[in-house]
């Protein structure tokens, strides 16, 4: 029996021709463990083929540890909400944690799937629910689509006149999805005890998310988020939503690679005074402090545009 310590050789796995999912490796012996994923056509992966790596400080538990500024728990829960090809779910994964992660993409899942399968260490940690969140009152039906030159980010779009895919094949540009708000998805999992860390990343869907995904915050009031924040009303709700639920707030937002744009949540122990931070591109910057305005703003670092 392989033991965690031991280097995981995994085969060379292919799911179809149409998937063109050529899946991971995982290595042990330089934790936390290092995954990579090759899913033809998608920028994440052909990243990670390349270069070994996709946003290095976010594909590790340790850089994460470091970018949030905290400890996190040695064991505990992620919730993956647009976990894509799995990136961030499998480094936490690795490290013990039981992981949730919310995709609505078939191609992605297939991925992550495959990954899962790949990794019987890592297999039983990991579930992937296959829905998209949506507001309660989205139109339906919904797909989620993609691009030939980034087949792996999905953009999701409801109502009658959007139409539905085609076949549901592996490796599918279109996916037909069920639907769901994010308290809904919570309330009907009942295996999701507790959340220590959330990833959210939902191309600009970000603040529906956290609207009607209160209870995330209610009941299971997570150490640590970490939430896209590379336009303007995300960056605003987010600010806002920190302010809301009692969680100290801190965001990198590149002035030349907004797409790189990251706030960190963390949640306030005690009676400590709320404290709110930005470096890096003015405008946006100005959205999130805008958003949390209440707070003590102990450090707003900008640069011009």
């Amino acid at each position: 029996m392989l033991m965690e310590s031991q280097r995981l050789r995994l085969a060379h796995v292919r799911g179809t021709d149409e998937a063109g999912c050529f899946l991971m490796l995982v290595h042990a012996l330089n934790p936390p463990y290092h995954g990579r994923w090759v899913n033809e056509g998608d920028v994440v992966s052909n990243s990670i083929r390349s270069s070994g790596s996709w946003e290095p400080e976010l594909s590790t538990f340790a850089g994460i540890e470091k970018l949030a500024g905290v400890r996190l728990p040695r064991r505990g829960t992620l919730l993956d909400i647009g976990s894509q090809i799995g990136t961030i779910s499998f480094a936490f994964a690795a490290r013990h944690y039981r992981v949730f992660a919310i995709e609505p993409m078939l191609r992605n899942r297939l991925a992550m799937t495959g990954t899962a399968c790949a990794s019987p260490l890592l297999h039983p940690r990991v579930t992937v629910l296959p829905v998209a969140i949506v507001a309660p009152d989205a139109l339906r039906p919904c797909k989620v689509s993609s691009g030939w030159d980034n087949r792996g980010n999905g953009e999701l779009r409801c109502g009658p006149s959007v139409g539905v895919c085609g076949r549901q094949i592996r490796g599918s540009l279109c996916t037909n999805v069920a639907t769901s708000t994010l308290d809904a998805v919570l309330a009907a999992t009942p295996e999701l005890e507790a959340v220590d860390v959330v990833k959210l990343d939902v191309e600009g869907s970000e603040c529906m998310v956290l609207e009607h995904g209160t209870t995330l915050f209610s009941r299971f009031r997570p150490g640590l988020l970490l939430v896209e924040a590379r336009l303007p009303h995300t960056a605003h709700c987010i600010g806002r939503a920190a302010l809301a639920h009692g969680y100290h707030l801190k965001a990198n937002i590149p002035k030349f690679n907004i797409y790189n744009g990251l706030a960190v949540l963390t949640r306030r122990n005690g009676n400590e005074t709320l404290t709110v931070s930005c470096t890096g591109h003015q405008g946006l910057c100005g959205n999130l402090t805008q958003g949390a305005k209440p707070y003590r703003l102990t450090s707003l670092r900008t640069t011009s545009l």
